[in-house]
């Protein structure tokens, strides 16, 4: 008996084939048609070509949040079908990859006094595919392993004066170009860096992120181009790749910026703004509640 799949289901199975290349071996039902290339074209569109950068580093000053990741290396897939043209801002995927690149970068930096920005706190490298890989269409694998000696950097002093050897390595690409050439490069690199390297993917043009390049406990995100393509989506996603959580210095749980009572220590009953928890102010807002229900406040150590 032949059993026919819903149409919701064969619809699924496509877009999942279509945000994320194979693993294994390519078989026919696998082939990405023409008409999901073009889904993923039109989806650029949508991507607003003005742009005015919101300053990561001034939010991760306002919130005290310290650098955790030291310099940062992105890779500009610009070899293939990413130099496929199509209509103005951006001409080709290869070029929209570069204006999200540039957008990052002016997220990163810092505004200078003259109005102009200056450079940001972080080491930021950037280089294309075929700068690293001369050849007609290089592969992202030979272009990851000819950045792998760049990647090998010393210590890096931030402007806080906080040292880290943490990198980021973002990756401007398609889906469909991430191939398991690319996937082991991605380990192999992982194996020599260990824990100093985070790898993110950004992918150019497609409706989906793809996770290849993610692996369990391992530091790194997938994002679409046309999900951090905005001002505020672009410096949320640098602060989540190059800054920490905020400063807590006493350890009371309550972050610096909005710690009132900066040296209370750890085990403290705090209220929100990090102060001492007045118990006799709350038994006189609720004495009947408390004295019926037979309440009693927790001691500090349970919380």
């Amino acid at each position: 008996m032949v059993i026919n799949p819903p149409p919701a289901l064969l619809i699924a199975v496509v877009l999942l084939l279509n945000g994320c290349a194979t693993s294994g071996p390519v078989e026919s039902q696998q082939v990405v048609t023409g008409d999901g290339y073009h889904q993923a074209d039109q989806s650029v569109e949508h991507i607003p070509e003005h742009f005015t950068p919101m300053s990561a580093s001034v939010l991760a000053d306002e919130k005290e949040r310290p650098v955790k990741v030291g310099s940062g290396f992105m890779l500009i897939d610009d070899a293939g079908d990413m130099r496929q043209t199509r209509p103005a801002p951006f001409n080709s995927r290869a070029g929209l990859a570069k204006v999200l690149a540039q957008r990052l970068r002016a997220t990163l930096a810092r505004p200078g006094f003259d109005g102009h920005q200056t450079r940001g706190p972080v080491a930021l490298t950037s280089v294309s595919l075929r700068e690293l890989d001369h050849g007609w269409s290089p592969k992202l694998a030979t272009g990851l392993a000819a950045l792998a000696p760049r990647l090998s950097t010393g210590r890096v002093t931030a402007y806080n004066s906080a040292t880290t050897s943490k990198i980021a390595l973002i990756i401007f690409s398609r889906a469909e170009r991430v191939d398991e050439a690319a996937v082991r490069q991605v380990a192999e690199l992982r194996s020599r860096l260990g824990e100093r390297l985070c790898v993110h993917l950004v992918t150019v043009g497609d409706p989906s992120a793809c996770f290849k390049l993610q692996a369990f406990n391992q530091c790194g995100t997938a994002v679409t181009g046309a999900s951090i393509a905005e001002p505020e989506a672009m410096a949320a996603f640098v602060l989540r790749v190059f800054y920490g959580d905020p400063l807590d210095s006493d350890g009371d749980g309550v972050a610096n910026y909005q710690d009132q009572c900066p040296r209370t220590g750890r085990g403290m009953r705090v209220n929100w703004n990090g102060c001492p928890f007045d118990e006799s102010r709350l038994m006189k807002l609720l004495p009947r509640e408390i004295t019926e229900q037979g309440w009693a406040l927790p001691p500090p150590s349970s919380l």
